[in-house]
């Protein structure tokens, strides 16, 4: 399936009610998850092929930045795409490749290998600029409710397996808040969450074995989570828009879904072997199989679901109760492999 793929980048919006879907062949195409609908197809010769993009809500603007087979522009450049004009309207140059960028109505966040910066948006201030020890992954994430209290930027911090957290609260260009940082693993960083008003992140290695649950405000940790004993490469995180749930998706085909809230809906391990009693971090409660060579992203949708998108353009939707069983709700085919779409 690899060998025939066509999707190089999958994203959700800031409320995972929408996605982007970007071509390897060029162009970007935008949908709609609850009912699954193009909303918007971004031609190939408008903006060439792009490799990071990001959403602003529903609005009509998207954040993108080149790369690929057929760029028009320099993966150090980053682009404001209006898709009711069909032009670009902004353009931000830096001296190094972009890895990742945030976006929210009133702020902008760019992370380069070894630098971040946070501006307001659209005025386009720089509100700070930090270096980092090393962020070749593209490790980011920013509160995504506007007027949230704990409004934050999440990135890897100056030591292995660190987070490094900063209050962007306000819009204006005043003295940086200083970051706080947070030792989470003893290895690297492999991806990370926040929920919709920053008031928790999770946060998982390169091992891919842990994910743990972190209070923004105090820095202290809630929850330890077990996603399984064997080494994984974790493709995406999520919180629900509640903050009830966590769900996870990896290489090894495996969605998990956590309860944050009431724990006690968790599998406990027993590490009678090890310890002689029970004990250690809580196993998900609920989990649904797809085929493990197939990267795909995972959120939570509506009425108890959760949506996971793969590269290879398939949609799955599953519903989940708190006894722990999932049905698939709704299989689709957004895109196929030759690039047309279709609905199975």
């Amino acid at each position: 399936m690899d060998r025939d793929r066509k999707i190089s980048n999958l994203r959700f919006n800031q409320d995972y009610g929408c996605f982007t879907s970007c071509m390897e062949t060029g162009g970007v195409r935008v949908y709609n998850v609850d009912p699954l609908c193009e909303q918007a197809s971004i031609d190939v010769r408008t903006i060439g092929t792009i490799s990071i993009c990001e959403m602003v809500y529903r609005t009509n603007l998207i954040g993108m930045v080149s790369g690929g087979c057929r760029p028009k522009y320099p993966d150090t450049t980053f682009l404001v795409f209006d898709h009711i004009l069909n032009k670009f309207i902004l353009r931000l140059n830096f001296s190094h490749s972009i890895k990742a960028v945030r976006m929210k109505k009133d702020k902008l966040a760019i992370s380069l290998v070894k630098k971040i910066y946070i501006y307001s948006f659209p005025k386009m201030q720089i509100l700070m600029c930090m270096d980092l020890r090393h962020n070749s992954q593209g490790i980011l994430e920013m509160t995504p409710m506007l007027n949230s209290e704990r409004d934050i930027v999440v990135f890897p911090g100056c030591e292995v397996g660190a987070l490094q957290m900063v209050y962007i609260k306000s819009t204006e260009v005043t003295q940086s808040s200083t970051p706080i940082s947070m030792k989470c693993h003893t290895n690297e960083l492999s991806c990370i969450a926040l929920n919709q008003d920053g008031s928790k992140v999770a946060t998982t290695s390169e091992v891919g074995t842990i994910i743990r649950i972190w209070d923004t405000a105090t820095t202290e940790q809630l929850l330890e989570l077990r996603r399984g004993c064997d080494s994984a490469l974790i493709y995406s995180l999520a919180f629900s828009s509640d903050s009830e749930y966590l769900c996870c998706s990896s290489d090894k085909g495996t969605v998990h879904i956590f309860a944050i809230s009431d724990t006690k809906l968790n599998k406990s391990m027993v590490l009678g072997r090890f310890l002689g009693k029970m004990g250690g971090p809580l196993k998900s409660f609920a989990t649904f199989q797809l085929p493990p060579e197939c990267a795909c992203v995972c959120a939570f949708g509506t009425d108890n679901s959760v949506v996971a998108i793969g590269m290879d353009g398939s949609f799955n939707k599953y519903m989940f109760n708190i006894d722990g069983h999932c049905v698939r709700d709704v299989y689709d085919i957004f895109i196929d492999l030759v690039g047309t779409h279709m609905r199975s």
